[in-house]
């Protein structure tokens, strides 16, 4: 019987495993444990297991920073937007009957809300 020739270390020591050698590589024989080609394999399948979950962080991370990005945008906007509805209120209250309201927030509208949600809204 011939031992593996892979080594085995205790944190203190260093010597050869006693398992059996099974597997030929390069020469020497090795344990299922040692054997070369197969830890390279096993690395290689975590290695790309990690790979998939970090990407799939990384886009969550990048969504998340996107998200924040746009509602601290539209969180900038919101002053300018409260006081244009402020002024769009009382132009309406100082208006004369239901068609004179509609004109005055026609005009207001085009002229000062559409333009803050138009900022608001861009990517």
């Amino acid at each position: 019987m011939t031992k593996c020739s892979g080594m085995v270390s205790n944190g203190w020591h260093s010597y050869q495993c006693s398992k059996s050698g099974k597997l030929e590589h390069e020469g020497k024989l090795f344990c299922g444990l040692h054997h070369p080609p197969t830890i390279w394999k096993k690395r290689a399948e975590k290695e790309r297991q990690w790979n998939e979950e970090y990407e799939i962080k990384r886009k969550a991370v990048n969504e998340a920073k996107a998200l924040k990005a746009q509602t601290e945008r539209r969180a900038a906007l919101f002053p300018e937007l409260l006081a244009a509805l402020i002024d769009l209120d009382k132009r309406l209250r100082e208006c004369e009957g239901p068609i004179y309201a509609l004109e005055a927030y026609d005009s207001f509208y085009q002229e000062n809300v559409a333009d803050v949600i138009v900022k608001a809204t861009k990517e």
